[in-house]
């Protein structure tokens, strides 16, 4: 399955299985696999009306809930490309985007067309908004174009599934695009070998998506869940009473879950019963800590596996299954797994390209289909792989502070911040010096109910790193900026230490 057509005739044989049966639960309702297959072909047929053909570029502020998923569907059953908008952030930069990208259509429920900013940049681009409406944003209507003129839009992008947001985390966002090819292969290679000819039947219990469709981990993990005709519990964003509800009424066995969910869920003190019927959860998006690792395990008794991936790669290039944890997690914690079927990992220095030493730390490098390109492709994180094939990640190498010319990963000093029993989370970035050219800084969250001044973790960070590795200020924030997959913004952060 690597082209849209085979995606589209396996999405006809999972709504001919069961159509009357349970397909997606989103903000309480429940929807079937015909009511599925209904409303992707409504959409297709509006896209259809505008005249837009294979390879036209579909923008979709990309909620978590029914409506988004129809579109989904719609979209990569028809050629066309899946265009991410991240309905998190503020209308002024949805209308930023928007006028960046040109789009010809905006697929969006309808409280995200509502601000007159949005509004603004629809008429001045001549976009086309089609507003998801009703319950769990399962309607959709096509809202007045207004008087603008249509101006010219966003090229076509044929054999492109989805143009994807990245998260933004270190800089400014980047779109990047992933062939169908890329897209399926991706899916194909976690499904059995022969399921493309043996009989479908609806599979449960439900997947639970909590990870943001807007990034790679949620739109991959909900693609996947499609193909393999499971039914889908959407949840529109994370909150701990909601999914450990969701986990308990359809008796979840795995649950995804950023670092940053798995913090909440210990800190609220959720009986361990309520969890007791996962038998995984699965965690990615940014680094887990060891420690957090441990705790998380050792309250509730659930493996937590670690993945490693990117958006260029369409999911995971490495991660723990739970054979592996059973064997290694006491000796390898901390890593981020082995490379996925399919996917090669090797580590190189950064001058020569020359593979280095087992153990050594260099530039990571992936060879994989689900990149659409046969050589190696080097990433941006420093990583090292030791002698039984486990990943250790290091940190970026473009997040690195060159402080007088001397390196320093703010992996590093986030790790023994976040070793105080006050702070809950800290993110540390470099900002402009004039003496010694950049320094790092800190911002740092608390723990509800634990307090700390800035002096008292200025000196807890200098006790414990080298005199170069300590931040030049530490700000104690009431939160950190988050994205919509709770990773810290960077640049947000960098913007609190401005005018220092």
């Amino acid at each position: 399955m690597q082209t849209y057509s085979d995606f589209a005739q396996h999405m006809q044989r999972v709504f001919a299985a069961a159509p009357e049966a349970m397909a997606i639960e989103s903000e309480g309702t429940i929807f079937s696999w015909r009511d599925l297959q209904r409303a992707s072909a409504a959409i297709a047929a509006q896209l259809d009306a505008l005249g837009l053909g294979e390879g036209a570029a579909v923008g979709v502020l990309a909620r978590n809930r029914f409506g988004q998923v129809a579109a989904l569907v719609a979209i990569l059953t028809s050629g066309r490309c899946f265009v991410t908008l991240n309905p998190i952030q503020e209308p002024l930069k949805i209308a930023r985007d928007l006028r960046g990208l040109r789009l010809p259509v905006v697929i969006a429920s309808t409280e995200d067309l509502a601000d007159s900013l949005v509004q603004e940049a629809l008429q001045e681009t001549g976009t086309v908004a089609l507003a998801l409406e009703g319950p769990s944003s399962s309607r959709l209507r096509a809202l007045p174009r207004g008087v603008a003129v249509p101006k010219e839009h966003h090229r076509a992008l044929p054999a492109t599934a989805v143009l994807m947001l990245s998260s933004g985390t270190t800089g400014e966002p980047k779109r990047i695009p992933l062939g169908y090819r890329s897209l399926l292969v991706a899916v194909s290679d976690q499904l059995p070998a022969d399921y493309a000819e043996r009989s479908l039947e609806i599979k449960k219990p439900p997947a639970l998506i909590s990870n943001p469709m807007v990034h790679i981990g949620g739109l991959f993990f909900a693609v996947k869940t499609l193909v393999d005709a499971r039914q889908l519990v959407l949840l529109d964003r994370f909150q701990v009473e909601t999914f450990v509800d969701t986990v308990e009424r359809h008796g979840i066995r795995v649950g995804n879950l950023v670092p940053t969910a798995i913090r909440m869920i210990c800190d609220a003190e959720v009986p361990r019963v309520r969890l007791a019927g996962l038998r995984a959860v699965v965690s990615g998006a940014s680094p887990l800590s060891p420690e957090l690792q441990r705790t998380f395990e050792e309250k509730y008794g659930i493996p937590v596996l670690i993945v490693y991936g990117a958006t260029e790669f369409a999911g995971a290039v490495a991660g723990w299954t739970l054979p592996m944890h059973k064997q290694f997690i006491d000796t390898k914690r901390g890593s981020v797994g082995r490379a996925m079927p399919g996917c090669e990992l090797r580590v190189v220095d950064p001058e020569s390209g020359a593979p280095v030493p087992t153990g050594a730390t260099g530039l990571l490098e992936v060879h994989t289909v689900q990149s659409g390109r046969e050589d190696w492709v080097r990433t941006t994180d420093l990583a090292a792989l030791d002698s039984e094939g486990f990943l250790w990640i290091k940190g970026r190498a473009d997040a690195a502070i060159n402080r007088g010319g001397f390196k320093v990963l703010p992996e590093e000093i986030q790790i023994v911040l976040k070793e105080h029993p006050a702070v809950l989370d800290a993110a540390v970035v470099g900002i402009p010096d004039e003496r010694l050219g950049e320094v790092p800084v800190a911002a740092v969250e608390l723990r509800t109910g634990r307090s700390a001044t800035e002096a008292e973790l200025m000196a807890f960070a200098r006790d414990r790193l080298t005199r170069y590795q300590a931040p030049a200020q530490i700000k104690i924030v009431a939160a950190l900026p988050r994205s919509a997959a709770l990773k810290p913004i960077l640049p947000e952060v960098r913007a609190l230490f401005a005018g220092r």
